[in-house]
């Protein structure tokens, strides 16, 4: 082993000793050990595919090998590579493919295409599930929430991340019925991406996982009503479903105003959106609020 062998040489040359002390340079890395943590549990068969960022690898002490933002990696011990870690016999730090994006990179609720995706989670196996295939390059999920967006009878879907050289097609679940739609309560799996339908862009504000969202400066409430005040009135606002800034604008403009909510509406052909002013709110802690999926509500800003 790389590392054993190194020792061999302290031991007898120390002129010897001295270049391996030095860091190596760049192009020295490709044979070099290392511990991979990110993927976690990635399996030796995979090393190839372990993250580039700084953090997601540990080489042997003396070895200085660049991250994909410029920083040499971490240095350690083979023995501190356990538990969710993987030792890997060499290879350099290919900097990811963009297919590999998805996979790979540290994001929980993920943006596609404008469709959202909860990375490294299933959403199960309910019963009338059916797969079809989606082309596209590894890391393209998008596909698959398309599918599940044009299908009338489609709950959720999962996406399953394939590496394998030359794949060109890649597994994608269509669920009618999920036993739950909280995709905190879903199992993790480092393998998939699972999501919701109707995730169009235009609904990107009512579907995204926020409680407390910004748009143009404004802070909106998800999900959450602010009651129905005596006094309130109502308005229409343009924009696109999910423009909810518009409606915190009237608010802002309007000196009797305390607060607004926003209805969502998805529609098809809707070019207005329904907005409440509202005078004077029971409370002005959202988490006294009343939860409601199509609405947004805030304060006056």
């Amino acid at each position: 082993m790389a590392f054993r062998s190194a020792l061999c040489m302290l031991a007898v040359a120390p002129a010897a000793a001295d270049e391996f002390l030095q860091p190596r340079r760049a192009s020295d890395c490709s044979a070099e050990t290392f511990c991979c943590w990110w993927p976690q549990h990635l399996g030796a068969a995979q090393c190839g595919q372990c993250g580039t960022e700084w953090g997601n690898r540990k080489y042997l002490p003396g070895t200085s090998c660049p991250s994909s933002d410029g920083r040499p990696f971490e240095t350690g011990e083979q023995n501190q590579c356990q538990g969710v870690g993987t030792w890997c016999e060499g290879g350099p730090p290919i900097l990811a493919k963009p297919q590999l994006q998805g996979q790979l990179e540290d994001c929980d609720v993920c943006s596609q295409d404008g469709y959202t995706g909860y990375n490294h989670r299933d959403s199960g196996s309910p019963q009338g599930q059916h797969m079809v295939s989606v082309g596209g390059y590894n890391g393209q999920w998008s596909l698959c929430a398309e599918q599940c967006s044009e299908d009338a009878s489609c709950q959720g879907w999962t996406y399953v991340y394939d590496g394998t050289p030359g794949a060109s097609s890649f597994h994608c679940w269509l669920k009618s019925n999920l036993e739950s739609t909280d995709y905190t309560k879903w199992k993790s799996s480092g393998d998939d991406i699972s999501g919701l339908t109707k995730a169009e862009p235009q609904l990107q504000g009512q579907l995204e996982d926020c409680d407390a969202c910004s748009q143009d400066g404004y802070t909106g409430y998800n999900h959450k009503d602010s009651g129905s005040p005596s006094g309130q009135r109502h308005v229409t606002v343009g924009g696109y479903n999910g423009q909810w800034s518009l409606c915190a604008e009237q608010c802002s403009e309007d000196a009797s105003c305390q607060g607004w909510t926003y209805v969502y509406n998805s529609a098809a052909g809707v070019s207005s959106w329904d907005c409440y002013l509202k005078p004077a709110l029971e409370t002005t802690d959202p988490a006294n609020w009343a939860g409601d999926g199509n609405d947004i509500s805030g304060l006056r800003q």
